[in-house]
């Protein structure tokens, strides 16, 4: 079954900063839809409930009053077509409680259809425990701040609370309740929300079973978000994003043995700060085990690992292999000896003074020579595990004089000449 998504309209009234059609352009897309879909899904918040100054069921119905005088075709043909599902939303909850008096459709909060599980999302703190807080900084914005700033007002809304530690638009706690979805409901595959508008795939392995978050985005006429999947297999037919890679093909490779393996963790400050201070766009290096799982040095010590822990939906991940596969099982073995290992923090400490100060003087002052020395000759960090390994069998590629302590996961990616790319997943 062909299945459409639209999230997040927020209709009102007529052309505005909010929503840019009017009824006769909106009528004629959602006309096109229909004609070439199985069902149309609208995913919650289809119209702005949030205006007067409490949600209450006469507020709701005046409000749905309004977005019906200003796009009557649009709601009629959304409202009485069979193959539209309706679900609500944080900003119009009350749809359920409304729509019956005008129309013979029903809104519900969530949908299974096949292997696809679809509800809005708003699983985050303020919404969920706060509704009233929600509720009124809602109003208070639209009131005051979308008149000032019009188009760019959710973008620098969001640049605002970021600046002040705050994500309101993130998408970290719908991914994880996806995850639970899934683990709770045997067949499905995919979550599909909105809520965020903001669209996005997420692909994340589950019992050996691939699965999606997927968020719709927005649909106003600036923002154009339309995804499309077919139920009964799971393809995304439609969407302006797409994973880069399969996440078959990713597990694929890793579960082969003597890939080395680079992660980052897109909700981890710890993550963000590594990333940031070393200057790459990777913040963990690991190497495969060969039999499902991986080795790696982590803040609990040196340990083998399921390489599912890395498929959950946060990390973007690199794999490279060695062009000199012939020390492969010699670098595994030494490796894996090193299990129970302890994080080496100290080491950790002397690198991170290192690049600070020669970021700080631009690259003038370097003390790589100074620091040439494993401070911690018991402990590993992820990158001088990894390194050890390959000194090891001396390839000819590392240079003797290189200790592994002064490795960091923003050498291997760039080191062409040991390694060679062969797949990546980015979220």
């Amino acid at each position: 079954m062909k299945v459409g998504f639209i999230s997040d309209l927020h209709i009102y009234e007529g052309p505005n900063k909010d929503f840019y059609l009017n009824d006769e352009e909106l009528h004629k897309q959602l006309a096109f839809w229909l004609s070439n879909l199985d069902r149309l899904i609208l995913n919650g918040d289809t119209i702005e409930m949030w205006f007067g100054k409490r949600p209450t069921q006469l507020q709701a119905i005046r409000e749905f009053e309004r977005a019906l005088h200003y796009f009557p075709k649009s709601l009629n043909l959304l409202f009485t077509n069979r193959k539209v599902i309706v679900i609500s939303g944080n900003h119009d909850a009350l749809l359920k409680d409304t729509i019956h008096f005008y129309f013979d459709k029903k809104a519900t909060n969530r949908v299974i259809i096949d292997r696809l599980y679809i509800t809005h999302g708003y699983y985050d703190t303020i919404n969920k425990r706060f509704p009233k807080l929600s509720y009124f900084i809602t109003w208070f914005a639209k009131t005051l701040l979308m008149p000032i700033f019009g188009a760019k007002f959710e973008t620098r809304l969001d640049q605002l609370l970021r600046a002040v530690g705050i994500r309101v638009f993130n998408s970290k706690i719908q991914i994880k309740k996806a995850r639970k979805i899934v683990a709770k409901h045997g067949p499905i595959t995919h979550v599909v929300m909105g809520h965020t508008h903001k669209e996005k795939i997420v692909p994340f392995w589950h019992k050996g079973k691939e699965c999606y978050y997927v968020n719709t985005g927005r649909y106003n006429g600036n923002c154009k978000d339309f995804t499309t999947i077919d139920s009964l297999s799971g393809e995304i037919i439609q969407n302006k994003i797409l994973t880069k890679s399969n996440i078959k093909q990713v597990r694929k490779k890793l579960m082969k043995k003597g890939k080395i393996v680079s992660s980052f963790n897109t909700e981890s400050m710890v993550s963000g700060t590594i990333k940031f201070i070393d200057g790459g766009d990777l913040s963990h290096i690991m190497i495969t085990e060969g039999n499902g799982r991986i080795l790696e040095a982590v803040g609990d010590g040196v340990m083998s690992s399921p390489i599912e822990k890395y498929l959950d939906g946060f990390h973007n991940l690199l794999v490279q292999s060695f062009k000199d596969k012939s020390g492969i099982d010699k670098i595994i073995d030494h490796i894996y000896n090193k299990i129970g290992k302890p994080y080496s923090k100290r080491q950790i400490v002397i690198d991170l003074i290192y690049i600070l100060i020669k970021r700080a003087t631009f690259g003038k002052i370097d003390l790589i020579k100074a620091i040439q020395y494993d401070f911690d000759k018991e402990g590993f960090v992820c990158s001088e595990l990894v390194a050890d390994g390959i000194l090891a069998v001396k390839n000819k590629y590392i240079k003797e004089g290189v200790i592994p302590a002064n490795t960091r996961p923003v050498d291997y990616p760039r080191n062409t000449e040991l390694l060679y790319k062969e797949c990546e997943l980015i979220i």
